[in-house]
């Protein structure tokens, strides 16, 4: 029986990639419809209202409103990522209130301002939506999801045209602007899911800075291309103002100002313009017309309208008007925002915001001055005759910018000067040069014209896509099959198959393989079955599978479970490889192992994989590669990747004295990495961690982030602070002690001791920075803390001038003596009254210093403090000093080692120190052997 494959089997598409795809769509039908009715219902109450009177001063007011609404728009465009659902919310709430203002009143007061505000609810909804498109990436790698938008938009307006044909029957202008509100609503919940349903980040941050933009050479083309770019942007708005007026008197002088009449007119607008917009579409796939040239429907359409009025034809008018919706609606605006990026990237920014600011407004103004003068004028005016020149003149405008356009794309492309960005490819040169490019031998030519066409969101890019797979050149080929996979080009799987079984290259075959699995159906991976078993191209046959989970797949899980167990290190770099390009959570068992593997290649391999699975059951191996050196750096950027889904495990890290200090220090300066409220607070939970050296890293870390405590972090705060300034003081009495012997015989190590200690409330200084900077935000502490710390004399002045200038009250009674030029007792001075430090014996300081916590004073502090018993005699401290052979650092438990062995007879010392023999430090063993029986070295 033959099998029957039935229509849809093989296509799987995941919800990530789904959601932001149907929600676009969805909002591109919502706003299109929106827009569509309130344009019909204010222009048929505006025309019922007034009789064709009044345009030109309803002109001049929108240009004063389109001025004043992208002011504010640019002005609040990077303030939250919600600004487009904000901006479209206030769309939908004015324009409620203005209908309830228009039907409620019913004053022509009311009308004029709702025929005003038309322009402006086109913009703010058109904005609205394509920044969200653009910016939130949906159209990245994606050019057939805007296509896809297009579509919708056209049939969009043949829905809405049919809704209006309804409408025209009761011949109620106000539903339409009620319905449009109940869409512009529609849009902004719509709008607001797809930026938190987005599948990638902000792709770009528009700025506007005064920089002079510098130009190259004696090249004039760009000095062109900005001036027919202003004059031409400025005349479509000009020009477009003069059609309005025509189209709007023409319409009240030949078919009268009844309101279903009107609104069946412009059923017939939308209607003709949807057709046309099918068209168009269907021509750009097939690359019979650009963007760029649908601009030519203006010229056109005028010069249409023209002859409508000359011979009578009215239906000739209608169809002028579809002719210039089609382009105001769909194209001119996206034309005019790519254009300046033939200049430069900052042009790009700064010439659109001078043109929506500046060039736009002014020219509508302009129009609506001399329109008004014009109705005015003793003299007779021929509307047709100056519809004609203005035709003429943006015909020659659109011709020009074009021309200069086209120069100055093919310069940059032949020269590779062309850094990315979305061009409109038109005219036969381009298209030449292109085809050429794409058909060349160098792979760096073919490759970069690729990529030409797919930021320019082509309709061809993916024909051309299909063929780069069999291009001769074996880059080219490894590039289309990578670009296939990222952008789940199903069209492409015969091609992706043939490369998997006829192709020379292995790498081809390998990465053929991998993409044939994920892009095809159960009868192709069955065929990536074949290949687990050749060695060369395994590996993709692997990733594939296992990346599916489907069919073969259990074939794939015993193939890498036996590379995994293997005892070639190089089987299982490559098991933990496929098991990491195959980013499966669901596989990640073998990872464990790897993550603790004695081969250090093996490790990395293996971390690298766990970074892309992401699967929170190998974070526990992942923290346990810490405890290698070479593999630190590698571990953290692993736990990059996992970001806040890792705090769990980084908490027990950090709480845990049995890690290494350089361990726990390496991960919270890791936190700080992670520039998120989560992290922050995070960061903040273990501000009072005990070990002090931790602790100042993550001070570092939250001051970086530029954290501000608040509320009640601030008392978590000032308590820290009390802490640190009380141990300063402690450490204060000590010194003070230490600076009042006058024993010789200890007086070198004392010295080293003392300037241990120095630098312990150097340190502590430095916290105390670092938890005001916390407390009250200082760019003064930020850049001093950046330096290495304390270690000059101008440093510490800096640091005194630093805590007098921002402080006040008990605080700075507290913080200011120990940052003040002063001896140690007259810093102990001024600070005992508040803390009241030990009155304690030499000996009793240096048994404070290590009996503290750990992590109290520094490793090197402590170890000062075990030579300095060693050099006293002191038999009274062998406890103290026995106890201090398992302390975590190892330069602790080798001095300590020392000590008793310089205190003790050897056989009692050897008794003490033989669990230190197989110490896993080499310094700390070496040491206790030349205790044991002199065989170590000693370094003392």
């Amino acid at each position: 029986m033959t099998p029957v494959k039935k229509l849809g089997s093989g296509i799987h598409i995941s919800a990530e990639r789904a959601i932001p795809i149907l929600l676009l769509v969805l909002a591109s039908f919502l706003k299109t419809f929106a827009v569509v009715l309130f344009d019909t219902g204010a222009s048929v109450l505006f025309l019922e209202t007034f009789s064709g009177a009044r345009i030109p001063e309803m002109i001049i007011c929108t240009a004063v409103l389109v001025f004043l609404l992208c002011l504010l728009m640019f002005y609040s465009k990077e303030k939250s990522t919600k600004v487009p659902v904000y901006a479209l919310i206030s769309a939908g709430i004015i324009s409620l209130l203005l209908y309830a203002f228009a039907s409620k009143m019913a004053s022509d007061f009311s009308i004029f301002l709702l025929m005003t505000w038309k322009d402006c609810f086109r913009l703010i909804a058109e904005a609205s939506f394509w920044i969200v498109a653009f910016r939130f990436g949906v159209f990245k790698d994606s050019p057939k999801t805007f296509i896809a938008v297009i579509i919708s938009q056209a049939f969009t307006v043949f829905f809405a045209a049919g809704f209006i044909h309804m409408a025209a029957e009761t011949g109620d202008a106000y539903s339409l602007i009620l319905w449009s509100c109940f869409f512009i609503f529609s849009t902004a919940l719509v709008v607001d899911a797809l930026i938190a349903n987005g599948n990638a980040a902000i792709l770009q941050h528009f700025t506007f800075t005064k920089k002079k933009i510098q130009r190259s050479g004696k090249d004039s083309n760009q000095k062109k291309l900005q001036f027919y770019f202003y004059m031409l942007s400025g005349m479509l708005f000009f020009a477009g103002a003069f059609f309005d007026y025509y189209f709007l008197t023409s319409s009240v002088e030949t078919i009268g100002e009844e309101a279903p009449t009107l609104i069946n007119m412009f059923s017939n607008v939308y209607g003709i313009m949807a057709a046309l917009l099918i068209v168009c579409i269907f021509l750009a796939l097939y690359s019979k017309v650009s963007a760029f040239n649908l601009l030519y429907f203006i010229p056109i359409g005028m010069l249409m309208a023209a002859g409508g009025g000359h011979f009578g034809l009215f239906g000739l008018i209608i169809t002028a008007k579809a002719f210039v919706n089609l382009v105001t609606l769909q194209t001119k605006e996206s034309v005019l925002q790519v254009m300046p990026q033939a200049i430069s990237a900052r042009m790009y920014f700064r010439a659109n915001i001078i043109r929506k600011l500046f060039i736009e407004p002014s020219f509508l103004l302009l129009a609506g001055l001399i329109l008004f003068w014009m109705e005015r004028s003793p003299f007779e005016i021929n509307y047709i005759y100056t519809l004609i020149g203005l035709a003429v003149l943006t015909l020659a405008l659109i011709t020009l910018l074009r021309q200069t356009y086209i120069r100055m794309i093919l310069t940059s492309l032949r020269s590779y000067l062309w850094r990315g960005g979305r061009l409109l490819i038109t005219g036969k040169r381009m298209h030449k040069y292109l085809k050429n490019t794409l058909q060349s031998q160098n792979s760096d030519q073919t490759i970069y014209a690729l990529r030409v066409l797919e930021d320019s969101i082509h309709p061809a890019f993916s024909g051309e896509l299909r063929k780069a797979l069999k291009h001769p050149n074996e880059k080219v080929r490894l590039f289309a099959l990578e670009k296939v996979e990222t952008l789940h080009f199903c069209s492409a799987a015969n091609e992706v198959v043939f490369c998997a079984e006829k192709d020379q290259s292995p790498v081809i075959r390998c990465t053929a393989l991998r993409v044939m699995c994920r892009l095809g159906d159960a009868e192709t991976r069955e065929k990536a079955v074949e290949f687990i078993s050749t060695p060369d191209i395994q590996e993709g046959a692997l990733v594939g599978l296992l990346a599916v989970g489907r069919e073969g797949v259990f074939v794939a899980i015993d193939k890498v479970s036996a590379l995994a167990n293997s005892f070639n290190p190089e089987d299982r770099i490559v098991a933990a490889r496929v098991l990491g390009d195959a980013q499966n959570p669901a596989f990640y068992h073998p990872l464990i192992n790897l993550l603790q593997d004695e081969d250090i290649e093996v490790c990395r391999e293996a971390l690298i994989a766990a970074g892309k699975l992401l699967n929170p059951r190998l974070l526990p191996s992942v923290m346990y590669s810490f405890r290698s050196p070479e593999l630190r750096e590698d571990a953290v950027t692993t736990l990059l990747q996992y970001r806040e889904a890792a705090f769990p495990e980084i908490k027990k890290a950090l709480n845990s004295t049995d890690n290494p200090v350089q361990f726990r220090i390496l991960l919270a300066k890791m936190l700080g990495r992670i520039k998120t409220p989560a992290a922050e607070e995070f960061l903040f939970e273990h501000i009072s961690i005990p070990d002090r050296r931790v602790r100042f890293n993550i001070l570092k870390s939250l001051v970086l982030l530029k954290y501000k405590a608040v509320g009640k972090h601030i008392n978590t705060v000032r308590l820290g602070l009390y802490d640190e300034i009380e141990w300063a003081t402690s450490l204060l009495a000590a010194l003070e002690k230490f600076e009042q012997n006058k024993d010789e015989n200890i007086k070198a190590s004392l010295a080293n001791l003392m300037r241990a200690v120095k630098n312990e409330i150097e340190y502590a200084k430095e916290r105390i920075l670092l938890l005001l900077a916390i407390l009250q935000p200082s760019r003064m502490i930020t850049r001093l803390m950046n330096n290495y710390g304390l270690s000059t004399e101008e440093e510490r002045k800096e640091s005194a001038r630093i805590v007098d200038k921002i402080l006040s009250g008990e605080l700075r009674t507290l913080c200011l003596p120990l940052f003040q030029e002063a001896s140690t007792t007259q810093k102990l001075m001024k600070l005992r009254p508040h803390f009241y430090p030990p009155v304690l014996s030499l000996l009793g300081y240096v048994h404070d210093i290590l009996k503290s916590p750990p992590g109290e004073a520094t490793d090197w502090t402590r170890a000062s403090a075990v030579y300095i018993l060693g050099c006293i005699g002191d038999k009274t401290s062998i406890d103290l000093l026995a106890d201090l052979l398992r302390d975590n650092d190892p330069i602790i438990r080798e001095t300590s080692v020392w000590a008793l062995g310089w205190l003790l007879p050897t056989p009692e010392a050897a008794r003490l120190v033989a669990q230190n023999l197989d110490d896993p430090s080499a310094p700390v063993a070496r040491m206790a052997r030349f205790v044991v029986d002199g065989t170590g070295k000693s370094p003392f």
